[in-house]
């Protein structure tokens, strides 16, 4: 991990302004680099690097990254980069959550420990493929497939573009479980942090749950993603998610160690899943 990202939520009325410092042993504040480097349009990885620069340069091995309120795609590039976000505190109490939201409780689960070896072994009619270049068509079916009575709608705001560059990563796999020629199961591991993986996605089409493919699945999952110098497998999941879900987890081995809230425009009013779905999450 590369260091915190702290996110001012000020009303945007600023410019975007990014200031790294050291963080000594005890969390204390140290170095802080000289100046402060605004960005005036979306973060570039080359305007990260500058930025980044002369703290690397005096051989601090973790930084401390604030930033101005932003937007998701900032976000998830910071995320990307290497960054864990620290988040903010919420006080105790109730918390209104506009309509035309939904809002979720996301924990996060991690291994940090190679597990005993496993040789999974597939269910009848089951073949799992590692993908590359993957039709984008095809990928926003079966993600629809798994994922839209849960109300899954990252992948579906991007671009093809956009989409495409997150698939088509060299440090991006994703796999395919097929059953009898029709794709059912989706797993996506994100290698594009030093020594960790991801589990970015994970699901089962909704009429082959309980048939065994998903235990099958997390356990190629653990498996893949324990190969070479891997030493930390982490993977969020959240309220929005099957209810079985966090069980799931917790019994293959991952450990919660975080806990937020989410909070996203209603895809079904934005038009990216049909307003039938998920009817057990009202429409406010």
């Amino acid at each position: 991990m590369r260091g915190e990202v702290n996110v001012d939520l000020v009303p945007d009325i600023e410019p975007l302004w990014m200031m790294i410092h050291r963080l000594d042993g005890d969390g204390a504040r140290g170095h802080e680099s000289e100046g402060m480097h605004k960005i005036g349009k979306p973060i570039l990885p080359v305007q990260f690097a500058f930025a980044e620069f002369p703290a690397w340069q005096i051989g601090q091995s973790r930084s401390d990254f604030r930033v101005r309120k932003f937007g998701l795609f900032r976000h998830a590039f910071i995320i990307a980069w290497g960054y864990a976000s620290s988040g903010m505190e919420i006080p105790n109490g109730y918390h209104v959550v506009g309509a035309g939201k939904i809002a979720s409780i996301v924990t996060y689960l991690q291994m940090t420990s190679r597990p005993e070896e496993v040789d999974p072994q597939p269910p009848a009619g089951c073949h799992l493929q590692r993908v590359k270049q993957m039709d984008l068509t095809r990928y926003r079916a079966l993600f629809r497939r798994i994922g839209e009575n849960w109300l899954w709608f990252s992948r579906l705001v991007l671009s093809d573009e956009e989409l495409r560059s997150i698939l088509h990563h060299p440090k991006q796999e994703l796999y395919v479980l097929s059953q009898d020629g029709e794709d059912v199961g989706l797993m996506e591991l994100d290698r594009r942090v030093a020594r960790e993986v991801e589990l970015a996605f994970f699901g089962i089409t909704p009429e082959r749950t309980g048939q065994g493919l998903g235990k099958y699945l997390i356990q190629e999952a653990i498996r893949l993603a324990w190969q070479g110098d891997t030493v930390r497998f982490w993977l969020h999941t959240c309220t929005l998610d099957s209810p079985q879900a966090l069980g799931f987890y917790q019994r293959a081995g991952f450990r919660p160690y975080r806990r937020a809230i989410e909070v996203a425009d209603d895809p079904r009013l934005t038009g990216k899943l049909p307003r039938h779905v998920a009817s057990w999450y009202p429409i406010l």
